[in-house]
């Protein structure tokens, strides 16, 4: 029985702390800056000097951010984060201010050179937001269905860049699992391992942090997990020795061509589906490639699983009743309720331990 896990950022921010939509890129600066490492009881230099370019990404945020939303240099508060990178949200994040949304002004601009500012943004803060994280849910899921599912029966969707699923299986090699990204890489940046039926596919459809991308010959890179920030500095595409970015791929932007093949994957497996269970994933209008491929190749028989987050006892119920009509109104050909469990990611791995 072929069964999908669906993953959004709800369930990378469970469990790896990654930022969640409204976080991301206004709180970049306070995540990745802490106290300063100490030597001889004074700040280290390198610890200052990375500070310092931290800080300088941070600006140049807060720069653009400002041209696109001028009513921002009346906030006081945002003068200070400009000068001295305090954390800032503003308005209480309203959505016109997510990434997203930013990014689709950008695009409408025809402004790159912005844009490719978020891109480098959206990367660094994931990756150091996300830096020796425990990781324990991720663990945890993954163990559990590599116990009691046969591996061949299961596929993993994921609409987040980060690279805490992979942490698992590379940390795992030694028990026999692979994760497989489903792509023909031109280049990898270390051995690969694969061990016979013991592999797990994992589509992700928006790229990911560990890819790299050759603009200049569209050659694609595999990378390990383990990422630090500014990791592409040096990465050559190793045909044309041109600059490599990480290959991701944000609102608004086209699929990039080197990974048509997984949206054609991802739209199979779904066909085939009986159950399918999506993980802190709400999608947002926006996204609405994402939105079709659901709304066209879903089977109108699946069992629709929902796990999201409601902390308001009081709420639950409405809550509930939202995400049952969110879904009806996007899918409306589906002919089963859809259950939906509003305890979190963090339950819905408890109650699977308890099922074992």
């Amino acid at each position: 029985m072929k069964e999908i896990y669906v993953f959004g950022a709800g369930a990378s921010y469970a469990s790896g702390r990654t930022p969640l939509g409204d976080e991301l890129g206004w709180s970049y600066f306070f995540d990745a800056n802490s106290l300063y490492r100490m030597e001889n009881g004074r700040p280290a230099i390198d610890d200052i000097e990375e500070k310092n370019i931290e800080f300088i990404t941070f600006k140049k945020f807060l720069n653009l951010a400002k041209n696109i939303y001028p009513e921002l240099r009346e906030d006081e508060k945002f003068e200070r984060a400009l000068s001295r990178g305090e954390q800032y949200i503003p308005y209480n994040l309203d959505k016109r201010y997510y990434m997203d949304e930013m990014l689709r002004i950008l695009y409408e601009k025809k402004d790159g050179e912005s844009a490719k500012l978020i891109k480098q943004l959206v990367y660094e803060h994931i990756v150091e937001s996300s830096f020796d994280s425990r990781n324990l849910l991720y663990n945890n899921f993954l163990n559990l269905i590599s116990k009691y599912k046969v591996r061949k029966d299961i596929t993993i969707i994921s609409l987040n860049y980060d690279t805490l699923l992979r942490e698992y299986f590379d940390n795992g090699i030694d028990k026999g699992i692979y994760i497989d990204y489903l792509v023909n890489f031109d280049c990898f940046c270390r051995k690969e391992y694969k061990y016979g039926n013991n592999i797990v596919p994992v589509i992700k459809l928006r790229g990911s942090l560990d890819w790299g991308i050759c603009n200049e010959c569209n050659n694609l890179s595999l990378f390990h997990w383990h990422l630090r920030r500014y990791s592409y500095d040096d990465r050559k595409c190793k045909y044309c020795n041109y600059a490599l970015e990480p290959f991701i791929i944000l609102p608004h932007e086209e699929v990039n061509k080197k990974i048509e093949v997984l949206w054609k994957k991802a739209a199979r497996d779904l066909r085939i589906a009986k159950k399918i269970t999506i993980i802190g994933y709400s999608f947002p209008p926006y996204d609405k490639k994402v939105i079709e491929l659901f709304a066209n190749s879903m089977n109108s028989d699946v069992d629709l699983e929902v796990v999201d987050n409601e902390d308001m006892n009081e709420r639950i119920q409405i809550r509930r009743n939202e995400i049952q009509r969110n879904y009806k109104k996007m899918f409306p050909h589906l002919n089963k309720n859809i259950k939906v469990n509003l305890g979190g990611f963090e339950k819905y791995i408890s109650d699977l331990e308890k099922k074992e």
